[in-house]
């Protein structure tokens, strides 16, 4: 699924201020940018292990990892 978004030029990215748009606090990073720019990297991870197949047999449920133990 990545590959099909990635043709048609869409952009996998939980924040706003990538790709020379200018954020959400005039141009700077704000105090959550790390963990939105880490968030979309998981989802471009997850999109990558799901085929169009596997979203037309009805397979995508159940294929995010589950969070690993803090500490």
């Amino acid at each position: 699924i990545a590959a099909i978004i990635d043709a048609v030029e869409e952009p996998i990215s939980a924040t706003r201020c990538e790709e020379g748009n200018p954020g959400c606090l005039a141009g700077q990073r704000c105090e959550t940018h790390d963990l939105w720019a880490e968030l979309g990297g998981q989802i471009r991870l997850f999109l990558a292990g799901v085929t169009l197949a596997d979203v037309l047999a009805g397979r995508v449920l159940g294929r995010a990892a589950a969070p690993l133990p803090a500490g």
